[in-house]
């Protein structure tokens, strides 16, 4: 028996769509399907050439740290 069902079929991140769509698109960011902030794109982050420190969502170098 699962322990924490919560996890079972979760919905994905309301965002994951609108951020391929931007990708794909070529944009740098998008509004935020839920709280209608902007969000900088892995691309826009890429082009920037290095880490903020904001902990931004789609940072590439987030992990690496």
């Amino acid at each position: 028996m699962n322990e924490n069902p919560q996890h079972d079929n979760a919905p994905e991140e309301p965002w994951r769509e609108v951020h391929a769509v931007a990708l794909g698109q070529g944009e740098e960011g998008y509004l935020d399907p839920v709280t209608g902030l902007w969000v900088w794109t892995e691309w826009a982050h890429r082009k920037r050439g290095k880490c903020c420190e904001s902990g931004c969502r789609h940072c590439p170098w987030r992990e690496a740290e």
